[in-house]
């Protein structure tokens, strides 16, 4: 201030620059919980598809979501999100319909609903062993030595119980049958435990791209309304400073 008057210095770049700066990180918080919100609800598409498919809440349940930056970071206006699944090759699988064929061995072993559900045996060094590798030894321990049955002019064969009689009640399945059902003869002869192929053909039950449009489609509506919600917070008309 001067003896014949004063001046004042206002800078309205100054002004509309905190305003734009308070309104990017307002922007840069609603990004983050659009891509909250977006990865959750690509993660539950993706796990309802995988079921639908007929792989079960197991592999379902293997569909993880990921946000960079996570929320440990600084925010973004422009977040990344993935999805990806703990068990990829047999999401891969039913994706592009692949054809699995035997290895070493010459057939591919496919279980029945017949055949145990589970294997708990024990190796030659005395340590139990589980999952679907041992259920052949499995079914031998329950039901005795399995026969081998090759079907006529096709390129696979059967392993077959003989003998079992069809538990009542919610257990379900087969026990081998007892000496009084022997000689009721209430019992079946002959139960197909496990299907033997070469080669199995996946079919394409996933269709990837249909799914990631749908996710694209719900993204960008969220993030559209988030970026607008902002917007007219900050400078519409009951907003703006």
């Amino acid at each position: 201030m001067s003896g014949d008057g004063f001046g004042l210095d206002f800078s309205a770049t100054e002004t509309l620059s905190e305003d734009f700066r308070l309104a990017y990180d307002e922007l840069e918080q609603a990004a983050m919980a659009a891509a909250d919100a977006v990865a959750d609800w690509g993660k539950q598409r993706w796990r309802n598809e995988v079921r639908d498919a007929g792989l079960g809440d197991r592999v379902a349940n293997t569909i993880r979501e990921r946000i960079f930056p996570d929320r440990g970071s600084a925010a973004s206006v422009s977040p990344t999100i993935s999805w990806s699944s703990k068990a990829p090759h047999i999401v891969r699988a039913f994706e592009e319909g692949l054809t699995i064929r035997a290895g070493d061995t010459k057939w591919l072993v496919i279980p029945t609903e017949n055949a145990p559900k589970r294997a708990r045996v024990v190796g030659i060094d005395g340590r139990i062993r589980r999952g679907r590798n041992y259920l052949i030894v499995q079914a031998e321990r329950q039901f005795g030595r399995l026969n081998l049955i090759k079907v006529p002019g096709k390129n696979m064969a059967l392993l077959t119980a003989r003998r079992l009689r069809r538990r009542r009640g919610k257990r379900g399945g087969y026990a081998p049958a007892s000496a009084s059902a022997l000689k009721r003869r209430d019992y079946e002869d002959s139960v197909v435990l496990f299907v033997l192929v070469p080669a199995v053909k996946m079919p394409r039950r996933l269709d990837r791209d249909e799914i990631e449009r749908a996710i694209g489609a719900e993204g960008l509506e969220r993030f559209a309304r988030a970026l607008a919600d902002v917007i007219e917070r900050n400078f519409g008309p009951e907003g703006a400073p």
